[in-house]
């Protein structure tokens, strides 16, 4: 079993990366991701794959002579067993680019290596950008590495793939399994940029485990109550029972399941749909445009355990959030957070403002976070001006309490008129054809918001006034 140490901000970093494709994106940070996958050798030995990816939009870039521009960055890999180097290695990546990055790209690669000793192993990658070196990034993980008895039904690790293909001359080899190369998706990120999850694992020892001359294989989608997601497909595919290994592998479609944490749960089964052996791997969704699923009022608050993000948070890190809640978080408990004295009582506060506020949304308190703070980091990526930063915006602000726009219309500078953004929503809040206005009155990119029909927000009717020059800014153009 893994777990990846770095919270949740991290994931939602990522999120820079399949959004947006230029160089100006650079100075985010680092972001490395790391994964690993136990397999069973020819041999009956265990080894592990362990992957790893560094977005391309991450990398600093600098010109060349050619015009070209070139990122690079030095990555070590140290495992550890217990408190023994185990092994460790150093590598350098280059990307060379002609002028923008395409959307989501990601150098990926894997390092596979033998066990002969089951147990927990410790991976630690570090990451520094050779353009800037001063950015330097890390991310750790744990693992369990299992011992293979020779008698017993059992299941590698499943491997999230951006990609799987049938293998060919063309292939790259430290990808290649059996007869497909399998792209690893490192981050476990799926949703908008990347609709379609892909999925291999092998299964071991089923002639002497299976009675009848058939199987089934199970793939199916939780989400993280331990409930199957419906319209996630297909769960169980039956199989002739053939050779004694196999391996597997498989498509689900993603682009309607809503935003959140899940889990593939993988395994066999007999024909009765019996499971035999199972074991589950962790993924995120991010769908923005598709309405996270209703629960009912009376669904269970979520205690800290379950945000187990926030376990790994330091008392900045704690105060950070809750600047993030500052749009749902009531005026008393912004008052009760400033006497908070411990981390513990933080988290605790933090927990109640999530839960609370998923159940007005009529979702879990998790999954609620998890979107909220992805919206976040849109917003900080896509509305920073020399004035504040993204989210803090006022563009910001909606589209971290009602998501993105179906429609944005976007009008440029003329004599007339300051620049302005009209964005278009069906329904909020059970109210229909809901309308936001927001104008770059001051010249620097700071929009401000003038006029929404929404009740609750700022309401001006005659809007159109306030983005005349006469009367905004007669100077400026």
């Amino acid at each position: 079993m893994a777990g990846i140490m770095y919270n949740t901000i991290s994931m939602l970093l990522l999120l820079i990366a399949f959004l947006s494709g230029n160089l100006a994106a650079q100075q985010a940070p680092l972001q490395p991701n790391i994964d690993v996958a136990q397999f069973r050798g020819a041999d009956d030995n265990s080894y592990i794959e362990i992957y790893y990816s560094l977005p391309e939009v991450a990398l600093s870039y600098k010109e060349e002579a050619d015009g070209t521009k070139k990122g690079e960055a030095v990555m070590s890999l140290e495992i550890f067993y217990g408190d023994s180097l185990w092994a460790s290695r150093a590598w350098r990546v280059v990307k060379t680019v002609q002028d923008t990055l395409v959307p989501g790209a990601s150098i990926v690669d894997a390092i596979r290596y033998q066990v002969m000793q089951p147990g927990e192993y410790t991976a630690t990658l570090l990451t520094r950008d050779l353009v800037t070196p001063d950015r330097i990034d890390s991310v750790s993980l744990t693992y369990t590495v299992r011992a293979f008895e020779k008698e017993k039904l059992a299941l590698s690790t499943l491997e999230l793939a951006s990609k799987i293909v049938r293998a060919g001359e063309s292939s790259n080899p430290v990808f290649r399994k059996s007869t497909v190369e399998v792209i690893p998706n490192v981050a476990g990120l799926y949703g908008e940029s990347s609709p379609v999850l892909y999925y291999y694992f092998e299964v071991y020892n089923i002639l002497q485990n299976i009675a009848g001359d058939k199987y089934k294989v199970l793939c199916r989608l939780d989400d993280d109550s331990g409930n199957e997601v419906e319209g996630s497909g297909v769960a169980f595919r039956t199989r002739i029972k053939r050779h004694d290994n196999s391996i597997v592998f498989g498509t689900k479609n993603l682009s309607a399941i809503p935003s959140g944490t899940y889990f593939l749960v993988y395994g066999v089964a007999d024909t009765a749909e019996n499971i035999l052996v199972q074991d589950r791997k962790k993924l995120f969704v991010y769908n923005p445009k598709i309405p996270l699923k209703r629960l009912a009022a009376h669904a269970p608050n979520y205690d800290v355990k379950s945000f187990q993000e926030l376990a790994l948070l330091k008392s900045k890190e704690l105060d950070q959030e809750f600047d993030y809640q500052r749009y749902i978080a009531t005026r008393e408990e912004k008052q009760r957070y400033k006497q908070l004295k411990t981390d513990e009582a933080k988290r605790e506060m933090i927990v109640s403002i999530w839960n609370r506020s998923a159940k007005n949304e009529g979702t879990n308190g998790p999954t609620f976070r998890y979107v909220y703070l992805k919206r976040v980091e849109q917003a900080d990526q896509f509305f920073k001006s020399v004035f504040r930063s993204g989210w803090k915006s006022d563009r910001g602000r909606v589209l971290i309490l009602y998501g993105a726009p179906f429609d944005v219309e976007r009008f440029p500078s003329t004599q007339e008129n300051m620049p302005y953004e009209v964005w278009k929503y069906d329904s909020i809040n059970g109210q229909g054809n809901i309308v936001f206005i927001f104008a770059d009155r001051q010249g620097f990119n700071y929009y401000e918001q003038l006029h929404s029909n929404l009740r609750g927000e700022l309401q001006e009717p005659n809007w159109q006034k306030l983005i005349l020059r006469s009367v905004s800014n007669p100077g400026a153009f």
